[in-house]
This record gives structure tokens, sequence and C-alpha cells, in this order.
């Protein structure tokens, strides 16, 4: 096991934090949920874990790659081929499992809100599958995205409204048009009664 100032000299160690911070933070501003708190816990769980030992183990280096490729986004990757016997197997599970969580949860979410403001209400989010806060904040994003719709809709209903007020008048036009014929009737049935007095 390193000591704690040998921990603070390995540049590749304080590389890695700094980009686990700036993800963290990432997350934690650009959400309304605790994805944050979540890859918080993992990354100083896993930090300690994985640079208390050799660096050079293979299973190490891959699972930096990938945390690193996920710390800018890219979230397709996985850990995999990791020895039964290895005591990373673990933590590899781990961040598998919380990449999977993360990347549905994106992709569901930003479905979800895409068809919402295209007024669709075909897709909606299920709280199936997903852990935790995630599970949680599913109701909140379907929630939001009703009100997008109900905002489209209301949307289209002005604008249609316009465009039917420009052609005709709208109700208050057709009212109009009515009164206008009733008068003339009114004037012709008055110029009929006084021609048949005479």
């Amino acid at each position: 096991m390193n000591n704690l100032s040998s921990v603070y000299k390995n540049k590749l160690f304080l590389y890695t934090v700094g980009v686990w911070v700036a993800t963290l933070l990432y997350f934690t501003l650009a959400s309304n949920v605790l994805i944050a708190g979540v890859l918080g816990i993992l990354i100083l769980g896993g930090g300690v874990l994985l640079f208390s030992h050799s660096a050079k183990d293979p299973i190490l280096e891959r699972i930096e790659k990938v945390l690193s490729r996920a710390s800018i986004g890219e979230l397709e990757d996985r850990i995999v081929s990791v020895d039964p016997d290895s005591p990373y197997k673990q933590l590899a599970s781990s961040f598998n499992n919380l990449l999977d969580q993360v990347e549905a949860y994106m992709r569901e979410s930003i479905a979800a809100i895409t068809f919402a403001e295209k007024g669709e209400e075909d897709h909606v989010m299920y709280p199936e599958g997903f852990k935790g806060v995630f599970a949680l904040s599913v109701n909140p994003i379907n929630h939001s995205c009703d009100g997008i719709r109900a905002q489209q809709l209301l949307f289209a209903r002005r604008h249609y409204g316009e465009h039917f007020k420009n052609i005709g008048g709208g109700s208050n036009g057709g009212l109009e048009t009515i009164r206008k014929d009733i008068v003339k009737s009114n004037d012709t049935m008055i110029d009929i009664a006084s021609r048949a007095k005479n």
C-alpha cells in the first residue's frame, strides 16, 4: 500500500482525479439529479483502490481508458475480459453498471424530450431498469415532457387561431358578417313593406 505522499506525487492519479472532478461538476451543473453524488462516491472509492496498487496492471489501464473516455461524454465503452480472480473484478463491474445506468438515462431522457418538443406523446420514460436516483428522476422528467407538449399544443392553437382570424376575422368576424346580413335583410324587408303600401 502506498503512503499518502506518494499518491499525490503520482501525476497520473492527480490527472485522473482532476478529470473526474470536472466530470462531477459537469453532471452537477447539467442536471437536477444526483448523478454527481453517485459518481463522486465511486470515483473516490475507485481512485483509492486504483492507485493504491501498481498502475501497470492491465485491468487498471483498461479501467482508466474507459473512464477517461466516459469523462468526455463517450459512454459506450465497457471494461471487458476481466480475469475472474482479479482483485479489480468488482470495481470493473461497478463502473460498467454505472456507465450502463448513465448511458441509458441520458439516451432515454433525450429521446423523451425530443419527442415532447415535436408534440408526440408516444415516448415516455419508464423507471424499470433504472436504479436509485435514476429511477426516482423518471417521473419529474415525464412531468417536464408533459409541460413541453402542453406548450407545443398552446403554440399550435395560437398559431392556427391567428391564421383563422386573418382568413375570416375569427369568431368575431363571423358574428359581424351575420349581423351585417341581418341588417341588410331587415332593410330589404322594410323596403318591400314600404313598396307594398304604395
